[in-house]
Order: structure tokens, then C-alpha cells, then sequence
């Protein structure tokens, strides 16, 4: 998935390698690399929070609508993403993290999305558990 140091058409062309049925992007003017992927019974949908330039990632309207229509699927489904879409507990990671609004909205996607077995992220190099929307998120 998309990170700070990994990004755009590279990461898709990789991807796309290791899962040869990819679909890619959110449809916004932004370059960006979501894509969805089958992995076994399971599906993989990647989101990109990132934001050119910056360290702090955001969602926003474009990637929000995106990702629910993938979520009109109902095949299990992991939702992966580079920022955590929870508060850690680590003031100065949480303030780099997923802004207050887009959190909310995710949460609330989430909530709809029973299919989602698990929301897995990475952005603060630390273990951590939590909740969004009653689906369970792996952070590390």
C-alpha cells in the first residue's frame, strides 16, 4: 500500500505483479494508489492516505466514495491503509495521523461494512489494537 516513501505508478506496477486480477484507483484528479486485490477468499482493498508532500495523511470525499463502492461487495475483506484510521495513544504520531472529520467518516463507512473482517495500517512503526466503526484495526 501506499506510504510515504512508496507511491503512485512504481507501487501499482508492483502490485500488480504479485496480484495479477488488480484493480486501481479512486477517480480523483490526485494520482493515487488504492487498488484492490483477491487474495484467497479474501479481498485486499489498499487506500492511499497520503498526501503529496506532506507527512500527515487525509481521506477525504474522493477516497471515502471509492472505498464504499468497493465495500458494495460482500466478500470478506481486509481495508489496509498507510495512516491509522484510530488515535494510537502517541500524541505527536496521532497529530501525523488521519484528520478528527475523516476518521468520523471512515468510522462511519465501517459500520455499514460488515464484510470487513479487519482494517490493518502502519505510520507509527508500533503495535497497537483498536476499533473503528466495530470492525477491529491492527496498526504497527
Amino acid at each position: 500500500m501506499n506510504g510515504r516513501f512508496s507511491t503512485g505508478p512504481l507501487l501499482l506496477a508492483a502490485a500488480a505483479l504479485i496480484f495479477p486480477a488488480i484493480t486501481t484507483g479512486c477517480g480523483s484528479d490526485q494520482p493515487s494508489g488504492e487498488y484492490v486485490a483477491r487474495v484467497g477468499e479474501l479481498r485486499l482493498v489498499a487506500c492511499d492516505t497520503t498526501v503529496p508532500g506532506r507527512v500527515e495523511g487525509a481521506f477525504g470525499p474522493d477516497r471515502l466514495a471509492w472505498l464504499e463502492a468497493q465495500l458494495a461487495d460482500d466478500t470478506a475483506t481486509i481495508v489496509a491503509m498507510h495512516h491509522p484510521p484510530i488515535l494510537v495513544g502517541m500524541p505527536a504520531m496521532d497529530a501525523l495521523g488521519l484528520p478528527e472529520a475523516d476518521r468520523a467518516a471512515l468510522a462511519e463507512l465501517l459500520a455499514r461494512a460488515p464484510q470487513v473482517k479487519r482494517v490493518v495500517s502502519g505510520h507509527v512503526h508500533r503495535a497497537t489494537t483498536g476499533e473503528s466503526g466495530g470492525r477491529p484495526v491492527f496498526v504497527c
